[in-house]
C-alpha cells in the first residue's frame, strides 16, 4: 500500500489537510499497517526528493493500492502524471477528498472528469459532495466523514460563568468579527458578568494581511474576550483544557470550508457548537441536538444563540449530551476498522 499526502508528521498541523493526514498515518502506526508513505509537505522545496519517491514506489508499480489525500489541484497534477505512465490501469487508486468545494470545482472543469472517473474510489467527507459528484456521473463515490482518534476524557464542567471558545484560524471569514459584535451586543444587554469568550488559533498573513493587530485592538476594548494563543491538540492532554469550556463558536463563512475537524474536537470535549448554516456544517451540527445552527454572516443570530445558552442551563446540558453522543461517528478506529485490510 502507498499513501501520498501532505502530512508534516510530528509537527504542528497547518490546516485541516495535514491534521487529517496525520490522523491517518498515526492510525497506520497504531495498527501495524505497512504502507510506503510519501509526504508532499512543502513539495516545492522537496521536489527532487518527492519525485524520486514517486519513481521508486509509484510510476512503475503494479497491483498496488495507492491512496491520495491531497487538495484536488495537487491530485489533478498527480493524475496527469499517472496517466502518462499508465499507473491507473495497473493499480487501484483511491482519493480522500480534502476541503469542501471539490464537487463545485469539478462541475466547472468537467474536462477533467475522465481522470477522476479512472479512480477506484473517491471518498468525500460530506453527503452534499457525494450528491454533487453523482450528478456529474461519477459512480465511484462513497462518503467517509472526517475522522479523529477519540481520547477518553474525565469531564467536569463548571457553569458559574458560561465559557465560549473559538478554535480555528483567526481571520474574518471564520466569523471573528461576528463574535466580537455579538459579545458587545450581549454586554449592552447586561450579560457581561455571566459569560466570556476565549480565542485560540493562528494568524495567517497570506489570508488577511495585518489582521492580527486589528484583532488584538478590537478585543482589547472588550473585557470578557481573551486571546489565548494556539491550543495544540496533537498533545492529547490539551483536550482537558478544551473540555473546561461550555460551548464552541464556529460562525464561519469561509468559501472553502469543508467538514471541519474542529467540530469533532468540540464533541470529544463535550462541547455543543453554535455554527453557521454554511457549506457542510449542517451535516455535523444537528440543530437543537448537538448544537445550534445560525444564519451566516449575522451577529444578531449568533448573539441570540449565545443568549439562549447563557440563560437556559438545562438546554445547554441537553446539547452537551448530544455532543457526547455524536462523537462516535467520527472515531477513526471505528470508521477504518478493516477498511484497508479489505482492499
Amino acid at each position: 500500500m502507498i499513501f501520498i499526502a501532505g502530512i508534516n508528521l510530528n509537527k504542528i498541523a497547518r490546516g485541516g489537510e495535514e491534521a487529517k493526514n496525520q490522523q491517518i498515518v498515526n492510525y497506520f502506526f497504531r495498527n501495524n499497517i505497512n504502507a510506503d508513505i510519501i509526504d508532499t509537505h512543502q513539495w516545492k522545496k522537496r521536489f527532487l526528493s518527492i519525485g524520486f519517491q514517486l519513481i521508486k514506489y509509484v510510476l512503475f508499480s503494479k497491483n498496488q493500492q495507492i491512496y491520495l489525500s491531497l487538495s484536488y489541484q495537487s491530485t489533478l497534477s498527480l493524475l496527469k502524471i499517472f496517466k502518462l505512465f499508465r499507473v491507473s490501469s495497473k493499480n487501484n487508486i483511491y482519493f480522500f477528498v480534502v476541503g469542501g468545494i471539490f464537487h463545485k470545482w469539478l462541475e466547472k472543469n468537467q474536462n477533467q472528469l475522465a481522470l477522476f472517473r479512472s479512480l477506484k474510489a473517491i471518498y468525500p467527507e460530506s453527503n452534499q459532495m457525494v450528491d454533487g459528484l453523482g450528478r456529474l456521473g461519477l459512480n465511484n463515490v462513497t462518503q467517509i466523514s472526517n475522522i479523529k482518534y477519540i481520547p477518553k476524557l474525565v469531564i467536569d464542567k463548571n457553569y458559574s460563568i458560561i465559557k465560549f471558545v473559538f478554535l480555528s484560524r483567526i481571520t474574518p471569514t471564520k466569523g471573528i468579527n461576528l463574535i466580537i459584535e455579538a459579545v458587545k451586543q450581549l454586554n449592552l444587554e447586561g450579560f457581561q458578568k455571566r459569560f466570556e469568550v476565549s480565542f485560540y488559533g493562528n494568524f495567517d498573513d497570506s489570508v488577511e494581511t495585518g489582521y492580527e493587530a486589528i484583532f488584538k485592538t478590537l478585543i482589547s476594548k472588550v473585557e470578557n474576550i481573551k486571546y489565548k494563543g494556539f491550543l495544540q491538540l496533537q498533545n492529547l492532554n490539551n483536550y482537558e483544557i478544551l473540555s473546561q469550556y461550555n460551548a464552541m463558536l464556529f460562525p464561519t463563512f469561509w468559501k472553502s470550508e469543508g467538514y471541519a475537524g474542529v467540530l469533532i474536537d468540540a464533541f470529544i470535549s463535550a462541547l455543543p457548537v453554535i455554527a453557521s448554516d454554511w457549506n457542510h456544517n449542517k451535516e455535523i451540527i444537528h440543530h437543537n441536538i448537538n448544537g445550534i445552527l445560525i444564519s451566516p454572516k449575522n451577529h444578531e443570530s449568533l448573539s441570540e444563540a449565545m443568549r439562549k445558552l447563557i440563560e437556559n442551563l438545562p438546554f445547554l446540558k441537553q446539547l452537551e449530551k448530544g455532543a457526547v453522543k455524536s462523537v462516535g461517528s467520527y472515531d477513526i478506529d471505528k470508521v477504518f476498522a478493516d477498511f484497508f485490510k479489505l482492499k
